[in-house]
């Protein structure tokens, strides 16, 4: 389990620093074709193009830095995976603007 743990530590870090170089094209290929993101009170976006477009938005908004915290790792039966964790986004002056789980 802590090669998995680490495995998703790894890609959260590869995903922030995407997000904070502004390379949303190689962000939104993090996920698959057929992916979905639940935002906090939005709407759930599907697809490669609607997630990239929200990251490029939130950056756009001031949100300039992300950090995500792993707090659970585990397996769901065959090749799927979960992650339980907890992000911050960061104002450019480092004062945290959104956190949630």
């Amino acid at each position: 389990m802590a090669a998995l743990q680490n495995e998703i530590i790894a890609a959260y870090c590869n995903f922030r620093k995407l997000y904070t170089e502004g390379d949303f094209v190689a962000l939104s290929n993090l996920y698959t074709e057929d992916c979905k993101l639940l935002p906090f009170g939005a709407p759930m976006l599907q697809g490669r193009e609607a997630i990239g477009k929200v990251f490029q938005s939130l950056h756009a908004s001031g949100f300039t830095d992300l950090l995500t915290t792993t707090t659970e790792t585990g397996t769901a039966g065959g090749d799927v995976v979960y992650s339980v964790a907890n992000f911050k986004f960061f104002l450019a002056d480092g004062k945290v603007a959104q956190e949630g789980k």
